[in-house]
């Protein structure tokens, strides 16, 4: 099985900049019977959780947030690492891209972006309609790609075996 590590990165004062937290609680009750899967909500701050997620030993990393990349509000991308690298997001203290590089420094994870495309961010509690359901659609894709991932390793690993 997959060892996925989900990172949800925002603040949910912040209106769609919550969206990474939001999609990261749900999955957290939706994958609750994966033990391979664990869910970090980090808000602002996922440099102060880097050591949990490192000693889990994911192989694949899942980095949720809202971040602009020209799309319309509540469209969502997945970013390999390398291309938020060079494009550069962040809406906190600290760049995604360093997050990224620690990361790859310290674990062997594949290392993905899931971006969610906001439409405000401002000072209030509550995501904006086109973005929560951009949110909802972005957490089933996630829940379903983690769930084939692990059944393909499965496969994997009795190919293996045999």
């Amino acid at each position: 099985m997959a060892r996925i590590a989900i990172v949800g990165i925002g603040n949910l004062m912040k209106a769609d900049d919550g969206a990474g937290m939001i999609i990261a609680a749900a999955l957290k009750e939706q994958l609750a019977d994966f033990p391979e899967i664990k869910t970090y909500e980090t808000g602002t701050t996922p440099e102060n959780h880097l050591a949990p997620i490192i000693a889990f030993k994911p192989e694949i990393i899942y980095l949720v947030d809202s971040a602009d990349f020209s799309g319309e509000a509540g469209e969502f991308q997945l970013f390999p690492a390398h291309q938020v690298k060079s494009q550069g997001f962040s809406t906190h203290a600290i760049s995604i891209s360093l997050v990224i590089q620690f990361l790859k420094l310290q674990t062997k994870a594949e290392i993905f972006l899931l971006a969610i495309q906001p439409e405000e961010i401002s000072a209030r509690e509550g995501l904006s309609e086109r973005v929560k359901i951009g949110t909802d659609k972005a957490t089933i894709f996630l829940e379903n790609k983690c769930k084939l991932q692990n059944v393909e390793r499965k496969v994997q690993n009795k190919l293996k075996k045999n």
